[in-house]
């Protein structure tokens, strides 16, 4: 401690001892503070054989689908009948308020506003005085219970369902003419365009007796 002493130029030995313990808590200090901020820090884990991440291909994952627009002409007891662009999703209800609305002399119960829009869909809103057949009316405890009977609608009457639009129609009318009509509703899949998707959606809309 002398020689430490002498070559500091310090003479008084409770001196050296004072600075001695400055040295030492300031060391000590340091030494927390570093710790502190170590713990503080965030760690990246990567492997060394880990790709790295593509930011713009993670970006592009989370894009929502931009949706696709259908065209769909709509006459009848409407106040502006016409052809109306939508997207893909949208109902019969969105086709008939874009066309104004049903008129006085519309029949609410002909039409399937919860139907799903499609793309060319041509939908025709009956009157009260149009005579619609039970079978293409949605009247509540009619014969048939409001289902369409594709052995006896006509190709307008088809368009009604959903997914039916006039070349599909015609396809049904066709069919059934060729075979004498159909034994069961699944027949229907035997159309040609008609398959598993577009029989869930009008299986309890149709009927064959």
């Amino acid at each position: 401690m002398d020689k430490i002493m002498a070559k500091l130029n310090i003479k008084s030995p409770l001196l050296f001892k004072v600075l001695l313990g400055v040295a030492g808590l300031a060391v000590l200090v340091l030494g927390v503070v570093y710790i502190s901020l170590q713990q503080n820090a965030p760690v990246l884990l990567i492997a060394d054989d880990e790709p790295a991440i593509d930011q713009e291909y993670m970006q592009m994952a989370y894009i929502t689908p931009a949706p696709i627009p259908i065209v769909v002409y709509i006459s009848g007891h409407v106040y502006y009948p016409g052809v109306f662009e939508f997207y893909q999703g949208a109902r019969v209800r969105d086709a008939v308020q874009a066309a104004g609305g049903l008129t006085s002399y519309a029949d609410p119960n002909a039409i399937n506003l919860a139907a799903t829009l499609f793309d060319e869909q041509h939908i025709v809103v009956f009157g009260l005085d149009d005579g619609m057949p039970p079978s293409s009316s949605a009247l509540a405890g009619q014969s048939g219970g409001g289902l369409i009977n594709i052995n006896r609608a006509t190709a307008e009457e088809l368009t009604n369902l959903s997914g039916i639009g006039p070349a599909r129609a015609d396809a049904i009318i066709r069919h059934r003419e060729a075979r004498g009509g159909f034994a069961a509703i699944e027949e229907i899949m035997n159309v040609s365009g008609i398959g598993d998707s577009i029989f869930e959606n009008i299986r309890n809309q149709i009927r064959v007796d």
